[in-house]
């Protein structure tokens, strides 16, 4: 599973004195969910939670691997961490992931998963506010907003995280007959929207 790209991202943001607080097997797990996800038909790839920016750099990084055109757009609304923006478009710079492939939207990310069109996203992943309320509402909205074969994943599925475990099990028991498998390796968790035609 390990990918050396993942390797040299690790070796650039310690380099820098960037830490990272998530472990790297689920870095490694969230590369390779995000490149599978590049499989056609093609879709909005988008992050909610985006802290400084090292979840949003491995999906960049997956979907150049994958040779696609795709841009990742990650929403963190910072509002309690008035230097977070800087900081993150800071690591984007140094680590090498400006340029436009990465379009940062400062703002609340329920409102922006509002914004976009029915079964418009094919890939997304939820890290933002951990509480049992916020969590549940993006999980269902989302589900509206996801196409069919998109791929929906988050971290901290966790014990000490009981607000994202309960939000997470109400919404696979909720849509278990239109999510294709549920996976949890270590903290992070992944599950596809069937397909209409699946049975």
């Amino acid at each position: 599973m390990t990918n050396t790209n993942i390797g040299k991202l690790h070796e650039r943001l310690w380099g820098h004195g960037v830490r990272t607080p998530t472990p790297r097997q689920n870095f490694e797990l969230l590369y390779w969910v995000a490149k599978g996800a590049l499989r056609p038909p093609s879709g909005h790839f988008v992050e909610l939670g985006t802290f400084r920016g090292f979840s949003a750099m491995i999906i960049t990084q997956a979907i150049r691997d994958g040779g696609s055109e795709t841009h990742l757009t990650t929403v963190d609304k910072y509002a309690l961490d008035p230097e977070g923006e800087k900081r993150t478009r800071a690591n984007f710079q140094v680590c090498g992931y400006g340029g436009g492939r990465i379009n940062l939207h400062v703002g609340d990310d329920l409102e922006y998963i509002r914004s976009l069109p029915d079964e418009s996203i094919k890939f997304l992943f939820v890290d933002s506010w951990h509480d049992y309320r916020h969590v549940e509402s993006t999980l269902q909205l989302a589900f509206l907003k996801m196409m069919p074969t998109g791929i929906i994943c988050g971290d901290d599925y966790l014990p000490q995280e009981m607000g994202v475990v309960r939000a997470v099990e109400g919404f696979r028991q909720k849509h278990s007959k239109s999510l294709a498998g549920f996976n949890v390796y270590f903290s992070f968790w992944w599950t596809m929207k069937k397909h209409k035609e699946w049975a």
